[in-house]
């Protein structure tokens, strides 16, 4: 059966879009296929007539296998479901946002559980993971790690 819908999500900061085709059956949207596609980026002095300018320069984006691994497809099809289900309503644009956020930076080294009990300080877990679009247990879990990072430095400099 062709798609019905095409929902689109063009990825921030990116130059990738993921498509999520659907079609209605029954009443439940179903979704046929999911394709992530590479785009061109617009020039940021462009108009809407002439959106990427004659001096822009393209240079073509090569996807690896390690790159789509790590996009939430998932979370683009059950946005994507949602959106469908109920064009105007609020569950489909929440759940958009949330896949387009993506997942927490996995560069977690020091400076990362440092800035982390910093924040901390002012803030709870559940802030914090509210603020960032993160899940809420494991902001703690990435504490925990922290002050035990942060214990085990300041044993062994109390060693020496």
């Amino acid at each position: 059966m062709p798609p019905q819908w095409l929902v689109r999500f063009l990825l921030p900061g990116r130059s990738l879009a993921v498509d999520v085709e659907l079609f209605v059956d029954d009443g439940r949207p179903v979704v046929t296929g999911v394709a992530v596609r590479t785009t061109v980026p617009t020039h940021p002095d462009g108009s809407p007539d002439d959106p990427w300018r004659e001096d822009a320069k393209f240079s073509a984006l090569s996807l690896r296998a390690r790159d789509l691994q790590r996009l939430p497809l998932a979370a683009f099809a059950r946005a994507a479901r949602a959106i469908v289900a109920d064009p105007f309503g609020e569950e489909g644009l929440t759940r958009a946002v949330r896949a387009l956020r993506g997942k927490p930076p996995r560069d977690r080294g020091p400076d990362f559980y440092e800035a982390l009990l910093e924040l901390n300080k002012t803030r709870s877990a559940a802030d914090i993971a509210r603020e960032r679009g993160w899940n809420p247990s494991t902001v703690r879990v990435w504490l925990h790690r922290a002050q035990k990072r942060r214990r085990a430095r300041e044993e062994q400099g109390g060693r020496t």
